[in-house]
């Protein structure tokens, strides 16, 4: 519960207040004296701040091995002793896109770092010519003294490039010279930052798509399902964490790369298996033909999604 210090007096208006009052009833302002000593402020904060933690590890344990418990019992009314789906998933997915952004930046270095050794290995190999013309084109596209109908007309001198001078593309080219132009790594964090908005659009999307599935069960409320796909979506992005966090700390061979992928589609498709069949408590057969439609759908929307989100950065970058 919330620490006040209650003054006698709003701080704000001057209104004589009643020490019941949480809020002065002519200005609203919160009755609470924050004028204290740093040493005080500190004890305060975590003391407003440790049911939070305490929440956060009871929750912990049952989203990481109880698929559908916390939405259950958050359905059921349990919603103060346990974290709130949505803090749950703005939590996860905030350390998610950090540390997806940083290891997009850090593979685009390695890449550009191995790209300025390779016209020496490229000069004894069968690929030099293919080679040259690629970068006569990057050279034009990053000429920032040409125009856009110039260097166009420079590139479509090159036999190897032809592209017709209608205002779309005169758009799409402008786009590309300013994604060459730059860093890649600025577009590619363009492109990641705009992913949290695609994902907020989605999630009330798969929880209609659950309402839909499951029609027939006419008690349950929109946002029942929308708990449900809170709860999903945050251990799913919790596995990409897992996902990443190999590729920041270590050298990940092919083999193994290949292996994490296995395993963390595995667990998801486990872990949601045992979250419908808790959630919604049908048979198993049931189970796992609705599991398997809604994700067949719902990877054709993920998939239109993201394309339509990377088209999109792209041309507003």
């Amino acid at each position: 519960m919330k620490i006040r210090r209650k003054t006698q007096q709003c701080l704000n208006c001057g209104l004589t207040l009643n020490t019941v009052y949480h809020y002065c009833p002519r200005c609203g302002q919160e009755n609470n004296d924050n004028n204290v000593s740093f040493g005080t402020f500190i004890d305060e904060f975590f003391a407003n701040y440790f049911s939070f933690d305490t929440k956060f590890a009871k929750s912990a344990i049952p989203f990481l091995i109880k698929p559908g418990y916390l939405t259950n019992r958050f359905n059921e009314g349990q919603r103060v002793s346990y974290v709130h789906p949505l803090r749950l998933y703005l939590i996860i997915s905030i350390i998610f896109f950090f540390l997806a952004t940083w290891a997009v930046r850090s593979s685009i270095e390695e890449v550009a770092l191995e790209s300025t050794i390779l016209p020496d290995d490229v000069e004894e190999a069968d690929s030099t010519q293919a080679f040259a013309g690629l970068q006569k084109i990057l050279n034009v596209l990053e000429d920032e003294t040409l125009s856009d109908r110039a260097a166009l007309d420079s590139l479509q001198s090159l036999d190897t490039f032809d592209m017709d001078s209608t205002a779309l593309t005169m758009k799409i080219f402008h786009q590309v010279r300013r994604v060459a132009q730059n860093d890649l790594d600025v577009f590619a964090g363009f492109v990641l930052q705009n992913m949290p908005i695609m994902m907020f659009l989605l999630i009330p999307l798969f929880a209609l798509m659950l309402k839909l599935f499951y029609i027939r069960r006419k008690q349950w409320l929109y946002v029942q399902h929308l708990v449900h796909a809170l709860h999903l979506h945050a251990f799913f992005l919790f596995l990409l964490i897992l996902l990443v966090l190999p590729y920041l700390v270590f050298d990940v061979s092919e083999l193994a790369a290949e292996w994490i992928n296995i395993v963390i589609t595995l667990v998801l498709i486990i872990y949601a298996l045992f979250s419908f069949r808790r959630v919604y408590q049908q048979g198993w057969f049931t189970t796992v033909i609705k599991l398997f439609m809604v994700g067949l759908v719902y990877f054709w929307i993920l998939l239109i999604f993201g394309l339509s989100e990377a088209m999109i950065s792209f041309m507003l970058f």
